[in-house]
């Protein structure tokens, strides 16, 4: 409709700015005049400036492109020369000692040189080949735990933060002289002289002797000449039972004779009188702690099993005030650990390994199992006594069952001791420490 009307007014001839305005009109169409329409209508609105802008000016401090004057760039500044690292040929690194104990820590100092003067840009960076983690500084120290192994150690010298130099050195375990172990049995060594030393005996019963036992045994302990006879009785016995071992299995000479009472009981026998009471509350033959020469003997009551404080604290205190004796030896029916496997132990373990570290014992000697063992429980020495008597046993992890034996310990003042297995059947020779395992569960063999 809009376009007609636009007809009509052309038609009709009016003004010629009507004409124009009109004429502008019928250039728009549809809904596009409307907004065009609303756009021009709305009160406010600012009418957009069509007039003709000049060119722009150029700022009066530039000159126009075509006044032949070239623009003046700043310079570029100069890199900064590039610092050269010193050279290669003036490092020079060493290692104090150049070897590591063997079985001990070893601290190892480490250092790092530079001929002439020390550049400030540097730095160095040592992995010692334990996994321990690198150590920094081109002067260090460092400590290697164990000494079980050879390690390589490796030196890296930064520069600015980047490789300049990397090497690597051994750094061996030392090397111990080769001395070949003897093989096969030996010859039982002479007792230490009596102002030197003494030497003990140690008899595992698992069964009364019987005469042909008894005679064997007997006969061993002459051979050997001990002055000190601990009997283990593994088996329900009397006090008649008692007399009657100490009088069959005593040879001429013998000092003194001690029965340890491993099944159990109650009864009463006094300490032999040969040997010196140490300290008070001992009840014999059950708990004791005696002196024989230089060496305090401590002998835990077997009747008890379990958490004891009681007795804990009293063996404690006992290898407490005998530190002036060479040697302190705890004798225990139950082992820290079982030999076979399958024996009772004592309890709790931890709590006795502790206090005879404490108590620096020389010695820890058990016989509720029937095998010969002589070795190392983490820091303490053991030894199982064997079996004299009865069934013989066999070692855990082991078919081999072990001859009747007896084990001897000699004890010297400011020396290790030194601790045998005595066949029955040869009383003149030791038993080959090489048919026992290396290690036996917690054990290590001595």
């Amino acid at each position: 409709m809009r376009n007609a009307e636009c007809g009509t007014a052309w038609g009709s001839g009016l003004l010629a700015l009507l004409l124009v305005v009109v004429a502008s009109g019928c250039r728009k169409t549809g809904g596009e005049d409307v907004r065009e329409q609303q756009r021009v209508e709305q009160p406010g609105a600012e009418k957009a400036d069509v007039r003709p802008q000049p060119p722009p000016t150029r700022p009066k401090d530039l000159p126009a492109p075509d006044a032949g004057t070239a623009r003046v760039e700043p310079a570029p500044t100069p890199p900064e020369a590039p610092v050269e690292p010193p050279p290669l040929s003036g490092i020079s690194w060493s290692m104090d000692p150049k070897q590591l104990d063997v079985m001990r820590d070893t601290i190892v100092r480490l250092n790092a040189e530079w001929k002439g003067a020390r550049p400030e840009d540097y730095s160095c960076q040592w992995d010692p080949g334990d996994r321990t983690g690198v150590v920094s500084g081109c002067s260090a120290e460092h400590r290697f735990a164990g000494g079980l192994a050879d390690r390589i150690v490796k030196l890296t010298i930064l520069f600015g933060g980047k490789e300049l130099f990397s090497d690597s050195m051994d750094l061996r375990l030392e090397r111990l002289p080769v001395v070949p172990l003897p093989t096969g049995p030996a010859a039982v060594p002479d007792p230490p002289p009596p102002d030197k030393g003494i030497r003990a005996a140690m008899l595992g019963l698992f069964a009364p002797p019987d005469e042909q036992t008894s005679k064997a045994i007997l006969a061993a302990l002459r051979s050997v000449r001990p002055g000190l006879i601990l009997v283990f009785v593994n088996y329900p016995a009397t006090a008649a039972d008692i007399r009657t071992l100490s009088t069959t299995l005593a040879p001429e000479g013998l000092e003194a004779i001690v029965p340890v009472l491993c099944s159990g009981g109650d009864l009463v026998l006094p300490l032999d009188p040969k040997l010196v009471p140490h300290g008070e509350d001992s009840q014999p033959p059950y708990r004791a702690a005696f002196l024989h020469g230089s060496t305090l003997f401590v002998v835990l009551d077997p009747r008890v099993r379990n958490l004891s404080p009681d007795q804990e604290k009293w063996m404690l205190d006992h290898l407490e005030k005998g530190k002036v004796a060479a040697h302190r030896i705890v004798v225990s029916c139950l082992p820290l650990e079982s030999y076979t496997g399958s024996g009772a132990e004592l309890q709790p373990q931890f709590r006795y390994y502790e206090k005879l570290l404490r108590g620096d014992v020389t010695l820890f000697a058990s016989s509720s199992d029937p095998v010969y063992y002589y070795g190392s429980y983490g820091l303490v020495r053991t030894v199982s006594a064997g079996s004299a008597s009865g069934a013989a046993g066999r070692l855990a992890a082991s078919d081999k069952v072990q001859p009747s034996l007896l084990a001897l310990v000699d004890l010297v003042s400011g020396s290790e001791p030194r601790v045998e297995g005595v066949p029955l059947l040869s009383p003149d020779q030791t038993l080959d420490p090489l048919t026992l395992p290396a290690k036996l569960g917690a054990y290590e063999r001595r």
